[in-house]
């Protein structure tokens, strides 16, 4: 079995995920739609349609990694393991780091009170 045949699990599931997600009309993140918070690619597609506009101060404010991306992926599928673990790293690094910054009044690290969580919660203690 090829090492690309080896992998496409790991770019299928996420991609069904993602679709059905989209259909169903919860979003895309499964950990913002369970959690309430952004996940480490939170605001990744907002910038990537902003650095499309060439504004690229939005871009950076939606996601400061999103020039990243391309090397994760590419260390992902052949195999280069230093580099995914150290941008992977990287991203819980700034997902962390936005999380004590922005979290959560400012866009695009807003808590979903529609979380599944967030209505327990609520269940739960009556509020």
């Amino acid at each position: 079995m090829s090492s690309l045949n080896k992998k496409l699990p790991y770019v299928a599931i996420p991609a069904i995920i993602v679709i059905l997600s989209t259909m169903t009309g919860y979003g895309t993140c499964i950990i913002y739609n369970i959690f309430g918070i952004p996940c480490p690619s939170c605001g990744l597609t907002r910038a990537s349609l902003a650095f499309a506009r060439l504004d690229l101060q939005s871009s950076l404010r939606y996601h400061p990694l999103l020039m990243f991306v391309p090397f994760l992926l590419y260390s992902a599928a052949f195999d280069r393991k230093r580099i995914f673990y150290a941008l992977s790293f990287l991203f819980i690094l700034v997902w962390t780091i936005r999380l004590f910054l922005y979290f959560p009044t400012q866009d695009p690290m807003i808590f979903n009170n529609q979380s599944l969580v967030a209505i327990l919660f609520r269940l739960v203690t009556g509020r």
